[in-house]
């Protein structure tokens, strides 16, 4: 008897030794958060590892920047952290998930994507610069919370063409609103300067849900 039961505990710390072995190694070999920039003025494709800053294709724990002028073609689903341009343009027919903040800053951008998830989306244009966020098939929970927030002094403009959408909070500081689609606030709407626009005289409206709570500034509403 007591053979077995000391089998049966060698048994037992050799299976717990593999199993710390391989959770050692899993840590050891779990790629670790990188920034990846796309350089400006530069066209390829999104799986393009050597254009990257990082040397790989940004994975699900990246934060990603695109610069200035910069054109990539989304040729495969992809995820990522987060996302940031500068200017430029993502376009394709694939999804772009992006888990944590997507931020327009600076010149003109455009995303012309399918499916692809933004649950928080923060657009802050220079004078003069449009950005443009296209995408018929934009998931549910995407646009939990939006912010447009132009600089002091900036006439630059926020574009939706996602088909008919709603918006979590959507949070107006300055700055132009325009939507293709009808948009529907679900939570709350804070509009402290700006103006909501229907894009090129289409007859999208702004509505708030019987829900949600809004506070106003100075906005225009057209």
């Amino acid at each position: 008897m007591s053979v077995k039961r000391s089998m049966l505990c060698g048994a037992l710390l050799m299976f717990a030794a593999l199993v710390g072995l391989l959770s050692f190694a899993a840590v050891v070999t779990a790629k670790p958060a990188a920034v990846c920039t796309w350089p400006n003025s530069t066209t390829g494709n999104w799986t393009d590892a050597g254009t990257w800053s990082c040397g790989n294709v940004p994975g699900p724990a990246d934060d990603v920047s695109v610069g200035f002028g910069g054109v990539i073609n989304l040729n495969a689903p992809a995820t990522i952290s987060n996302l940031t341009m500068l200017g430029g343009t993502i376009s394709g027919t694939n999804a772009l998930t992006v888990t944590g903040l997507m931020q327009f800053t600076g010149f003109a951008a455009t995303l012309n994507t399918h499916g692809s998830r933004l649950p928080q989306l923060r657009s802050l244009p220079t004078s003069g610069a449009i950005v443009t966020v296209i995408d018929p098939a934009l998931t549910s929970d995407s646009f939990n919370a939006v912010t447009i927030s132009n600089p002091i002094g900036s006439n630059g403009a926020t574009v939706f063409d996602v088909g008919p959408h709603s918006i979590g909070t959507l949070v107006l500081q300055n700055g132009s609103l325009s939507t293709v689609s009808d948009l529907t606030v679900t939570q709350v709407m804070s509009w402290t300067a700006g103006s909501l626009n229907a894009y090129a005289n289409s007859p999208a409206r702004f509505t708030l849900a019987n829900t949600a709570v809004m506070t106003i500034g100075v906005g225009i509403l057209n």
